[in-house]
C-alpha cells in the first residue's frame, strides 16, 4: 500500500509542477477542492489524486522516490509566476509538511524572489502558518540573508509560533552562518543535554572564523563542566586556523581527565597529518605523563601511515622519553 502511495504522490506532484505528464486518467473532481484544483491546473483532477496529494504534508517525499536531480529538475521547470500559486493551493489544502519537493520549493522561490515570499507568508491566514511553514520559509531565508533570517525566526518562536523541536533545527541551520547568535540564543533554551550540545556545536563553528571574540566569551562563563566543554570546542573549532596555540590551550585550560585526553589525542592525530615532526616535538614538551603517552602512541600511528621510517627512527630516539 505504501508503495502504491507513493507512486501516486509522484504521479500528483508531477501534474503541479510542471503539468508534464499525467499518470492515470482523471475524473472531474469533486467537492470545493477539486473545483479550487480544477481552477488552478485548468484540467481535471481525480478523487484519488487528491486524497494523495492531501497525504503528502504528513508522509513527505522521500528520497526513495526521487532524488536531489529529480526534485531539482522538477522545481526548474516552475516558472517564477507560479511559485505563489503553487504555495498557496499546497499551504490551502493542508498539505505543506516536511516533504523534500516542498523545502526545494521553498529555497528556489526564497533565492528569486524573497520580498515576495514573505509578502505571501503575511497574507496567509493565521492557522496557515504552521510551525513547519514557518522552518522552511526561515531556513531558506538564512542562505539569502542570515542575519535578517535568524531574527525573523526569532520573532516567530518568541510569538509560540513555532515548536520546540522546529526551533532546534532552525538554529542548528543557522550556525553554519551566524554561529556567534545561535550560541548567544541556544543560552536561552532550557537547560539540559540538547542546549549544551548545539552551545557547544556554535562554539566550534565561531572558533574556525574568530578565535579572540569566543575566547572572551568562553572565558566569560563561570567555572563549570559546560565550560570545560566550550573550551573543548573552541580549541577544536580554532584548530585549523592555529595547531600550535589550539592544542597549548587544550593542555593549559582543559582540567586533566578524559575530555582533555579526547582533545588533545584528536588534535595531535590532526596535527601529525601535516607536521608530524612538529606535533612531536610538542607532545614530548607535554608535562602530563599519561596523557603524553597516549599522544605518543596516535602521532605514532598516524605518522606510520605516511613516512613508517621516519616514524619509525623518530620512534627509536624520542619513545623511551615519553615514559
Amino acid at each position: 500500500m505504501n508503495r502504491i502511495l507513493n507512486h501516486v504522490c509522484w504521479a500528483v506532484l508531477i501534474v503541479m509542477y510542471g503539468g508534464w505528464i499525467r499518470a492515470a486518467e482523471s475524473s472531474k473532481g469533486s467537492g470545493a477542492a477539486g473545483m479550487v484544483l480544477d481552477d488552478v491546473f485548468a484540467s481535471p483532477i481525480s478523487a484519488l489524486e487528491l486524497e494523495a496529494l492531501r497525504t503528502i504534508g504528513s508522509v513527505g517525499l522521500s528520497y526513495s522516490v526521487a532524488t536531489d536531480d529529480d526534485l531539482d529538475e522538477i522545481v526548474g521547470e516552475i516558472s517564477t509566476y507560479s511559485f505563489r500559486r503553487d504555495a498557496t493551493q499546497i499551504v490551502r489544502l493542508g498539505c505543506w509538511g516536511d516533504g523534500t519537493l516542498h523545502a526545494h520549493l521553498m529555497d528556489r522561490w526564497m533565492m528569486l524572489q524573497p520580498v515576495e515570499v514573505l509578502e505571501w507568508f503575511d497574507g496567509l491566514r493565521p492557522e496557515e502558518k504552521t510551525s513547519t511553514l514557518i522552518k522552511q520559509v526561515g531556513i531558506a531565508g538564512i542562505h539569502v540573508n542570515s542575519r535578517w533570517a535568524v531574527e525573523w525566526l526569532v520573532s516567530r518562536h518568541q510569538a509560540g509560533e513555532t515548536t520546540n523541536e522546529d526551533w532546534l533545527t532552525q538554529l542548528y541551520e543557522a550556525t553554519r552562518f551566524e554561529p556567534r547568535r545561535v550560541a548567544e540564543l541556544a543560552l536561552e533554551l532550557q537547560e539540559g543535554a540538547e542546549r549544551d550540545a548545539l552551545v557547544e556545536h556554535a562554539v566550534q563553528e565561531w572558533a574556525g572564523r574568530e578565535p579572540s571574540a569566543v575566547d572572551i566569551w568562553v572565558r566569560g562563563f563561570e567555572e563549570s563542566p559546560l565550560k570545560q566543554r566550550l573550551i573543548a570546542a573552541q580549541v577544536l573549532g580554532m584548530a585549523a586556523l592555529d595547531i600550535l596555540q589550539a592544542t597549548t590551550m587544550a593542555a593549559t585550560r582543559l582540567n586533566p581527565g578524559s575530555l582533555q585526553n579526547r582533545v588533545v589525542i584528536s588534535l595531535v592525530q590532526r596535527w601529525a597529518q601535516n607536521a608530524p615532526m612538529a606535533a612531536g616535538a610538542w607532545v614530548l614538551a607535554f608535562e602530563n605523563s599519561t596523557l603524553r603517552k597516549l599522544a605518543v602512541g596516535q602521532l605514532l600511528e598516524q605518522w606510520k601511515l605516511m613516512d613508517p621510517d621516519s616514524s619509525a627512527r623518530w620512534a627509536l630516539i624520542h619513545t623511551p622519553l615519553s615514559h
